[in-house]
């Protein structure tokens, strides 16, 4: 119960990301919020509590609040398991600080929440609130921002992982483009987090990337960020500013910092092993010849970029006399800080109080309130469809474009429209993962023919696309795959994973409406039969 990762899933493999590297992850949060001491603190979309049963019984006092019922009262069952009288849990959502007095906690928590908020006029309404309710001298730790000026590589990195090797760079491209264009989640840009201190008198801004060993969607592409409030300045600093150019070798780093009797060292420019690999391979897919492959891509991409160096093995350079942190630079870039340990550390008054007026927040993240409504649009109007037309005539896939392409001569421009992707469509229900080893071969099996890059288990074939002839075909393979006897029959029967597997390993499993699926797929078997097939040049 106190560690609760479902959902936790790898955006590689769709498979849940390993317990220790979740374990790695968490305790490398607790970590970064312990240096702040909090002895009050209120944790905006405390979830599960992978935080809350760690920070709170070291609290004098620990809010945590969700909008979700269902988790509150899981986590509140642990709690009072635990007997954790000084940790309290509110419904609310996020924006919500109604009856929390001014300056009543230490420290504000919004871990891997933030990406899930809709606009950032709605993440700057939560911070608003929480600058309120934190006392000077407080501080606020944003944790697991996802990074705007790596969407792009993410998604490369990503695709690259999933594709097949005689797959087009044409095609890989155009799948890249429309996963960075459907991103449902909010993206930051870190230079957000320092105009935004800038705006308040006093505050210091430290952004770190993720603390850890593994190398994974987490650790890779987020970041952390602590805002620090009302923080006081220090005695002069003495400090050494190098580039990675200045150095040659991490040993050479160390002995610099052993030499040196200032207080700071930054070296600025360090390329990040975590990501350059990403980072090239969306230049190098940008650029590349459409008739390439994804084989011709790696082997250009080939191993680790000369130089680059794991933020690991920088903390690993900390010892008595030197703090290190890793913090975000430019692009694949990353500066490493040597802060000489004394007591109370070193603050420094970073921001004046600028006006917040003339600054656009907008420009610094993107806008997933638009990809939403684009998907649910798309879902809409297939179930509209379904109402209006018979089921062959219904399309199995939707984009939505802002304007049609047009020729000079005011006729659409075929040509410019993007091709359908291999995403699963928009359906009405939520994506559910296979469970099982036949559903997960089922699922494969299906997905590769109907060339969609994901099949849930309660997708329907004839849904995604499918139709009586591609049927007929996979039958073929699933028979020969599963060395068991099924009959076409069976599935236009049972045309989802669920079913269809429930049916073969002879259980009465069958999702929700079956019957009503049965009857609608003999209507679409007899339609299948009339489907008429249109070629490209028919539609010039």
């Amino acid at each position: 119960a106190s560690f609760n990762i479902n959902g936790w899933n790898s955006s590689y493999t769709g498979l849940p990301i390993p317990a220790a590297e979740m374990r790695e992850w968490v305790e490398g949060t607790v970590r970064r919020v312990r240096t702040l001491n909090p002895k009050t603190v209120l944790e905006v979309g405390c979830g599960s509590g992978l935080l809350t049963l760690r920070l709170g019984p070291e609290a004098e006092r620990y809010v945590g609040t969700d909008f979700s019922s269902v988790v509150l009262e899981n986590l509140s069952q642990e709690v009072k398991r635990r007997n954790l009288h000084q940790v309290h849990l509110s419904r609310r959502m996020a924006d919500d600080f109604s009856g929390f007095a001014e300056g009543s906690f230490d420290l504000v928590i919004l871990n891997s929440v933030v990406q899930y908020f809709e606009s950032m006029d709605y993440l700057l309404r939560v911070l608003e609130g929480a600058l309120r309710t934190v006392r000077p001298g407080g501080a606020i730790f944003i944790g697991d921002v996802r990074s705007l000026p790596l969407l792009n590589a993410f998604h490369t990195s990503v695709q690259l992982h999933r594709a097949a090797k005689d797959e087009t760079v044409d095609t890989l491209r155009e799948r890249v483009a429309k996963r960075v264009s459907d991103e449902c989640e909010l993206l930051i840009d870190p230079e957000f987090f320092r105009a935004f201190a800038g705006t308040l008198p006093a505050a210091e801004i430290s952004i770190e990337w993720k603390a850890g060993s593994a190398h994974n969607e987490m650790t890779c592409f987020r970041y952390d960020v602590t805002l620090s409030l009302n923080a006081r300045s220090s005695d002069p600093v003495r400090v050494k500013r190098l580039t990675y150019r200045d150095v040659s070798s991490l040993a050479e780093l160390q002995a610099a910092a052993a030499e040196f009797d200032g207080d700071l060292i930054e070296i600025n420019g360090v390329p990040n092993a975590r990501v350059c690999q990403a980072v090239r391979a969306a230049a190098l897919l940008e650029r590349s010849a459409a008739d390439a492959t994804v084989d011709d891509l790696k082997s250009q991409l080939g191993e680790r970029a000369d130089g680059a160096v794991d933020p690991a093995d920088l903390w690993k350079l900390a010892g008595n006399n030197w703090t290190v942190s890793v913090r975000v630079g430019d692009g694949d870039k990353m500066n490493a800080v040597f802060e000489r340990r004394r007591p109370g550390g070193i603050l420094t008054r970073s921001s004046s109080g600028g006006s917040r007026a003339n600054i656009d927040w907008r420009s610094f993240a993107n806008n997933p309130r638009k990809a939403i409504s684009a998907a649910a649009l798309k879902a809409e109007l297939r179930t509209h469809l379904l109402h209006l037309l018979p089921d062959y005539m219904v399309p199995s896939a939707f984009v939505v474009r802002d304007a049609l392409p047009l020729l000079p001569n005011g006729k659409v421009d075929r040509l410019s429209l993007p091709a359908l992707g291999a995403d699963r469509p928009e359906l009405s229900y939520s994506y559910s993962p296979p469970t099982t080893s036949l559903e997960s071969t089922i699922s494969e099996i299906w997905a590769h023919a109907l060339q969609v890059d994901r099949l849930g288990i309660h997708d329907n074939f004839f849904d995604l696309g499918g139709h009586s002839l591609l049927l007929v075909r996979i039958h073929r393979e699933l028979s020969n795959r599963l060395s068991q006897t099924i009959s076409v029959t069976d599935m236009f029967r049972y045309p989802t994973v669920a079913s269809l597997a429930g049916f073969l390993s002879r259980n009465n499993a069958q999702e929700p409406g079956g019957n009503i699926v049965a009857n609608k797929v003999k209507k679409r078997a007899a339609a299948m039969r009339r489907r008429p097939v249109i070629s490209s040049g028919e539609l010039a």
